[in-house]
């Protein structure tokens, strides 16, 4: 994610994804017209991303569908 543009970070939330339900810190970035949001959870990193593209119309979504402990 390049610099620059405003970051806020929320509070807990509970986030399901193919993988699971986790606890995570929802984080959305805004910066020339594109909102990403991302979803993180400790010991984990990133669960889910959203990427909206201004007039686009267009949306991504990333989701975790597996991960295995160490």
């Amino acid at each position: 994610m390049p610099d620059g543009g405003k970051r806020t970070v929320h509070r807990p939330e509970e986030i399901e994804v193919p993988a699971g339900k986790f606890k995570a810190l929802r984080v959305v970035w805004e910066h020339d017209g594109v909102t990403q949001t991302s979803w993180y959870t400790p010991g984990i990193g990133e669960i889910k991303r959203v990427r909206k593209f201004g007039d686009q119309k267009e949306t991504v979504t990333r989701l975790l569908k597996s991960f295995q402990s160490k």
